[in-house]
Formats: C-alpha cells, structure tokens, sequence
C-alpha cells in the first residue's frame, strides 16, 4: 500500500527552524553529493537544530561555521545527544577511539582531513537554502573555491593527501638517525631558518627547537 506524505503540512507543523535542521542534519551526514557520516537517526540523536544554528546561513563563511559542524559530526559519529559543553573535534575522537580499542582498523578521519568535506557540506548547504528562501538574493559561489574540483563537466572532491597540513610549510629531519648530537641548533635546520619551531611532523631526534 502506497502512502503519501503531504509535505507541505509537515513543513507547517515543524516550522522554519526545524525544517532547516532536518535539511542540515541530511546534507551533514552525507547525502547523493556527500560522503557519509554516521548514521540519519544518529544525525537527529545530536539535536540539529542546536548545534548547527549558522552552519549555511550566509554567503560568507567563518571558523565559526566549521566549528559547529565538527563538533555536530562529532557526536553523530559517536552517536551522543548534544551538550552544551561537548567541544570535541575529530582529532580528540580519533584519540579516544585508539585509546579505547587499540586498533587503526576503524580510526576516524582527523580534523585536518574532514575539514574540506566541512567546506562542501557548507556550500552546498548554503546553495539549497538560498534557492530555496531567498532566491532572488542567491550569491554565486565558484564551488572550487569550496572543496571542490571541476573535471570537465563534472564536480569531484578534493582529495586531502597531504600527510602534513598546509599550516606546517617547513619541516626538518635533523639528526634523523637518532645520534646523541644535539639537534636544530643553528640554521641548518629547515625550522630555526624559518623562524618557527620543530613540531610533531618533523623527523628529527634530540631536539632543542621547541
């Protein structure tokens, strides 16, 4: 038996902002442009409507934005209601979930990682809702710009498969091989030169840029 929903009737009775959460909430844990996170009833278990307020609501996009969809997919991944006090990003979680089990086998992404797929789900989020409330006002966004390649006619992902993130230009591999030398003293080391200090994707061994 075929049963019709009367969309139209739901979408009174929930009202604007609930309406605007279920979208979201769909776009964020994956949708036919998106890849998957979680699962829908986990999606709404983390209270949309709470911890997305901004997330696509304007034609600018801020750290703030990103913020609350990290911390949204957060918990749908860990399938946890939402808190007022629950900040966790996928590197705290990828932590927690070693901790835990151990394993690199079901490790989550790490934040740096997810964050292009966070840019994508605005864009296309903000896309929607513009079309859809205010379509005269709908400002042109170059979905490159957002997380996205243009392969001729087609738009694909942009892959992440830098293995250092982009805010860590210089790294350095001084006394690699793990002597008693004492390391990155002078400006033969990549670091000093540059004026910054050795981080945890260097490769070098006893340290003294810190």
């Amino acid at each position: 038996k075929k049963t019709v929903l009367p969309m139209h009737i739901l979408a009174e009775k929930l009202g604007p902002r609930l309406c605007k959460a279920l979208l979201k909430a769909h776009i964020g844990t994956g949708c036919d442009y998106l890849s998957k996170v979680g699962t829908k009833k986990a999606s709404l278990m983390a209270k949309p409507e709470q911890s997305l307020v901004s997330f696509g609501e304007s034609a600018i996009l801020d750290e703030h934005q990103i913020n609350e969809a990290e911390h949204y997919l957060v918990r749908v991944y860990k399938s946890r209601p939402h808190t007022t006090d629950d900040n966790e990003d996928f590197d705290d979680l990828r932590v927690l979930s070693w901790r835990t089990t151990n394993s690199v086998v079901h490790l989550p992404p790490t934040s740096h990682t997810i964050r292009e797929g966070h840019i994508r789900r605005w864009w296309y989020l903000y896309k929607l809702l513009s079309n859809l409330l205010n379509p005269g006002e709908y400002a042109f966004l170059d979905p490159t710009d957002f997380g996205w390649d243009k392969i001729g006619q087609d738009l694909v992902p942009k892959k992440c498969l830098n293995i250092v993130p982009d805010t860590y230009v210089t790294t350095c591999a001084c006394n690699k091989a793990g002597s008693n030398n004492i390391a990155c003293t002078t400006n033969r080391c990549k670091c000093r030169k540059q004026g910054t200090v050795c981080t945890d994707y260097c490769h070098c061994k006893n340290c003294k840029n810190t």
